[in-house]
């Protein structure tokens, strides 16, 4: 959500952070359109930049997961066979 403040967010900081662990963990965690923001430049004209959601930020900002074992990688027209 746009405009949320961390103060805000941190009021109900335990639910939230819960929400968004189930979402990740499952899978269905999908990040929100960035809100388009001008940054002033120094010749006096204006930047466009992608701001995202304060949700966002902190998905950002976590550690990647690590990947569960999968499959050894199979050349690309080599059939797997069925023991």
């Amino acid at each position: 959500m746009h405009g949320q403040r961390w103060a805000a967010y941190g009021e109900q900081l335990e639910p939230n952070l819960r929400e968004v662990a189930d979402r990740l963990q499952w899978g269905a965690y999908q990040a929100a359109p960035v809100e388009p923001v001008d940054i002033p430049k120094a010749e006096g004209r204006q930047r466009p930049i992608g701001k995202p959601t304060l949700q966002d930020t902190i998905v950002l900002a976590l550690p990647p997961r690590p990947r569960a074992p999968s499959a050894p990688l199979q050349p690309v027209g080599v059939a797997r066979s069925k023991a």
